[in-house]
């Protein structure tokens, strides 16, 4: 798992209560000053 799927998760998870999940997209990172996602990421509500 990359480190920016880790940093994701985390994210959606403290901030969010893990009530989001990732259903649809491209999680892969993009290189730059920050990571991000290769494309756009679609998320539900749980």
């Amino acid at each position: 798992m990359h480190l920016a799927h880790l940093l994701l998760d985390e994210a959606l998870s403290t901030l969010l209560g893990g009530d989001l999940r990732a259903v649809w997209g491209d999680p892969s990172p993009r290189p730059g000053v920050t990571l991000g996602p290769a494309g756009p990421l679609v998320l539900e509500k749980r």
